[in-house]
């Protein structure tokens, strides 16, 4: 087993649902929970474009266990 570095943190990023209300558009929003430093934006937003997901705007939540979190 390979140690944990940034590429491959020790916690995996967990993805869930997030609740939102959209006025007049089609949006899906997710939580994001980092296992460790909340990531700059721009580092993330190329790895969704990738995969064909369009961020629209992040904003920093509370996490689980003292772990950042992002509501993308």
């Amino acid at each position: 087993m390979t140690a944990p570095t940034a590429a491959r943190p020790s916690r995996p990023v967990t993805l869930r649902p997030a609740t939102t209300t959209a006025a007049g558009g089609r949006r899906i929003a997710v939580v994001v929970g980092w296992p460790e430093q909340r990531p700059l934006l721009a580092d993330i937003v190329p790895v969704f474009e990738r995969l064909g997901v369009r961020v629209a705007n992040a904003v920093a939540l509370p996490g689980e266990d003292d772990a950042p979190a992002s509501r993308l």
